[in-house]
């Protein structure tokens, strides 16, 4: 079932005085240092209904309480941006995975690329909501400005988020180390580089769930930021903060840096699991006041098969697989005449002799040679599995979803945060917490 979560109950933003060097940050940032301010973010990919609820929380909590969003671009990824992928074809067994590009782009960090090339994408069997996404997605590409790659893909993203989503003020993080709070956390590793990573890798071994790759300790310690060298990404080291490289945040030093001068963050579910580790290692490392973190996501799938539909067509080729290994000539109920016959002939010898034991070898050839004519109920069987898998699926972008959908999304997530819900600003739709998109 399709489901909205919005946490904790009540979204109260920092209420501690801002010092010196955040108000100094956020004037960097042209961000207001007398009135809250909202961040939410994610890589500039068009946004699944999971994460653009984060983008429409983050407005609506902010209209109500008179504050500021603004949105953080992760451009400091190797990840293409234009790749798509697409459901096409049928239930039960017929549903299978697209992928095409929406755009000729170079390799290395996003914001080191070159503006990509929109391009024209095959014509494929979809359902009707998904083409009319890709089509609006093929549009934004193509009139996406082409100053650099990272703003043209964020265009992309806020052109197919404009129907529920208000452009807002744009924090890139390949920005984060060039401000006052950023230069003061490389200052800080630069001080104590081993008591940065030896902090960093306890907090990431307390949290195994999150995945947070441990960091390099020694002499000369890996470090949570990036060198950028032209158009290619390293690991920095302690050495490298005497050098004149480029540095940019990796993913906890980036929230790190963020929440540190900003007054809300709101986060999906992937990065509420990998905050735990961030704000672990600040605590042992470098306590540092930081906005809280709120949660909204939710799940919406695409109408592309009911789940019972795909549970009767698999229990029905998994009958169909078991006959084919056992009897592949059988056809419904019963034996296939040519089994009981040779069961007939197994039976008519007696136990332990030549005939019997000739006459179940041939049983046992017969079913082998017959089984491997068979073999199609175990590949629909499989394809039955995928295309349940891909049915399931909840990141397919908004876009593909039917507008009314994503709209009924939008619409409950604002009553959350309307005016009468004060006392219960975020507090998941009652009774449950799945409020059906429809």
């Amino acid at each position: 079932m399709d489901e909205l979560c919005l946490e904790p109950d009540l979204w109260i933003p920092r209420t501690s005085p801002l010092d010196p060097i955040i108000q100094d940050a956020r004037r960097f940032y042209g961000l207001p240092d007398d009135s809250p301010v909202v961040v939410t973010g994610h890589q500039p990919v068009p946004p699944h209904p999971g994460i653009l609820t984060k983008y429409i929380a983050a407005e609506a909590w902010a209209r109500l309480h008179d504050a500021l969003t603004v949105h953080l671009v992760i451009d400091t990824g190797l990840e293409p941006v234009a790749c798509l992928d697409m459901p096409i074809g049928e239930p039960p067994a017929g549903i299978e995975v697209f992928t095409d590009t929406l755009a000729d782009e170079s390799s290395g960090p996003l914001m080191c690329r070159m503006p990509a090339t929109p391009r024209s994408i095959a014509q494929v069997s979809s359902p009707a909501s998904v083409a009319a996404g890709v089509s609006r997605l093929v549009h934004a590409w193509q009139q996406a400005p082409r100053e650099d790659a990272a703003a043209q893909a964020w265009s992309v993203v806020q052109d197919v988020m404009s129907p529920w989503v208000a452009k807002a003020p744009v924090i890139f993080a390949s920005q984060l180390i060039e401000s006052p709070v950023g230069a003061l956390w490389v200052e800080a590793m630069r001080s104590d580089a081993c008591g940065c990573v030896d902090a960093y890798n306890r907090a990431a071994r307390a949290f195994p769930e999150a995945r947070i790759a441990p960091l390099a300790p020694g002499d000369d310690p890996e470090l949570p930021l990036w060198v950028i060298d032209g158009a290619n990404r390293r690991p920095a080291y302690a050495s490298d903060l005497s050098q004149r490289h480029r540095l940019v945040p990796r993913a906890l030093l980036t929230t790190a840096i963020v929440r540190s001068m900003v007054d809300l963050f709101v986060h999906g579910t992937g990065g509420m699991r990998y905050e735990q580790v961030m704000e672990a290692w600040l605590a042992l490392w470098r306590p540092t006041p930081l906005a809280p973190k709120v949660l909204a996501t939710a799940s919406c799938r695409l109408p592309l098969g009911d789940a019972a539909d795909f549970a009767a067509a698999r229990q029905h080729a998994l009958a169909a697989n078991r006959q084919a290994q056992h009897d592949p000539d059988a056809r419904g109920p019963g034996l296939s005449a040519s089994k009981q016959r040779l069961l007939e002939e197994v039976g008519r010898h007696d136990r332990g002799t030549p005939g019997r034991r000739a006459a179940y070898e041939a049983l046992q050839a017969y079913v082998q040679d017959r089984r491997e004519d068979h073999g199609g109920s175990a590949i629909e069987l499989a394809a039955i599995d995928r295309s349940a898998a891909i049915a399931a699926r909840r990141d397919w972008p908004a876009v593909f979803h039917d507008t009314t959908a994503i709209d009924h999304l939008a619409q409950v997530i604002r009553g959350c945060f309307s005016a009468v819900s004060i006392p219960h600003l975020s507090k998941s739709v009652q009774p449950s917490h799945r409020p059906q998109c429809q």
